[in-house]
């Protein structure tokens, strides 16, 4: 077993399943946020929210999971989306509690979210990033 972890280990390719794996969720939920921004506007003026943040988090979870899945500006958009799931689970999920009330979801997903763009906002993109194309030394890429 050692020798096949051995021969897996590559945090590299793990920091890119990681960054396409949120990539993916963000584009989601913001181009669902997009599609039916009248319910998102209703669902943020239910936590006193003005309308201008539900298109601000339309736009951040869509083109952060955007910059997360090619690999730019990665520790920002990381860390900016962090401080937008951090929000979710205060503003919209707490009170429902870690797993969730009947019909009212909790804030374990968030807060998994969360926590892995926190890391992802430490590590940055790894080595299979466009940020790569875009620094002059990438040998300070990893």
């Amino acid at each position: 077993m050692k020798n096949f972890a051995a021969k897996i280990y590559n945090p590299n390719v793990g920091l890119l399943l990681i960054r396409i794996a949120l990539g993916i969720v963000f584009i989601y939920h913001g181009l669902g946020k997009f599609e039916n921004m009248e319910d998102t506007i209703k669902f943020f003026s239910l936590l006193d929210l003005p309308v201008f943040f539900a298109y601000l988090v339309a736009t951040v979870e869509f083109f952060g999971g955007l910059f997360l899945l090619l690999g730019l500006f990665v520790e920002i958009s990381a860390a900016i989306l962090a401080v937008v799931m951090f929000m979710a689970i205060v503003l919209a999920k707490y009170a429902n509690g870690f797993a969730g009330m009947t019909g009212r979801p909790g804030y374990e997903l968030d807060l998994v979210l969360f926590l892995v763009l926190l890391g992802v906002a430490c590590l940055g993109p790894g080595r299979f990033a466009l940020k790569k194309f875009w620094v002059k030394d990438v040998s300070s890429l990893g």
